[in-house]
């Protein structure tokens, strides 16, 4: 999921644009190459025409532009939120709450884990 939500944060540097494609393409040639495969098995012929197999395409296709319609979706509501963020101010002690909040938030599940192997 961090491919959706990077895609499409708004910067002014050229560069960092260009980075965040290649995530996206390479996902979805993978998306695309295996349900592709997945559904020329499903067919279950080992030599299918051309149009077979074009439409075995499909769901890849079909996925990868899910792919980048979500990341410039919630990209562009990530970049509003950092943005109207930066304008904001926030006293220390609340700051460090809720950083205190999200780590007891992530030690509890290996926590919990560890607690119920019965040894």
């Amino acid at each position: 999921m961090i491919v959706i939500s990077w895609t499409c944060a708004r910067s002014s540097s050229e560069t960092t644009n260009v980075r965040r494609w290649p995530p996206v393409v390479l996902a979805g040639g993978f998306y695309t190459w295996y349900f592709q495969t997945i559904f020329q098995r499903f067919i279950g012929i080992d030599h299918i025409s051309w149009l077979e197999q074009a439409l075995t395409l499909v769901p890849g296709v079909g996925l990868t532009a899910g792919i980048i319609v979500a990341g410039h979706s919630l990209g562009r509501t990530h970049w509003h939120a950092g943005n109207s963020a930066k304008h904001r101010t926030r006293p220390r002690w609340s700051i460090f709450l809720s950083g205190l909040g999200a780590w007891i938030t992530r030690a509890t599940l290996p926590v919990m884990l560890i607690a119920s192997i019965r040894l």
